[in-house]
Parts: structure tokens; sequence; C-alpha cells
């Protein structure tokens, strides 16, 4: 699946825009879950293990692990 829109950060805060052209190919739920959250994160880190991790306020949300 792959999800573009632009972003701001500032600090360790970061805000999303509306997203651009998606491929979501799940036919279910978690679709609308991934795009209503992620306009609620307002947060970043990187993680020991240098995951990306989204949160909500201080609620890890979502984790990103880069694949090679």
């Amino acid at each position: 699946n792959g999800y573009s829109a632009d972003y701001r950060i500032t600090g360790q805060n970061i805000s999303f825009g509306e997203p651009g052209m998606s491929t979501m190919m799940y036919c279910g739920e978690g679709e609308s879950v991934f795009l209503n959250t992620i306009k609620k994160i307002n947060k970043y880190q990187i993680d020991s293990s240098g995951n990306l991790v989204l949160l909500i306020d201080d609620v890890a949300m979502m984790r990103f692990t880069k694949i090679n």
C-alpha cells in the first residue's frame, strides 16, 4: 500500500496535510482507521531500534520500520 501527504515538522511535533493519491488495497476498516488516525498525529520520535513512531500526544499510535 502507498500513501503520500505533505507534512510539517517543528522540533518533535509533526502534522500531515491532506492525503494525495493512495493505493490502499485493503477492503475493510483498516484504510479509514489509518486515515482518521494520521490526521490526529501530532508528535514523532525515533526509537532505539531506529523505528519511526507516530504519536498522539504521548501515546504511540503507529510504528514504522525501514525496509531495505
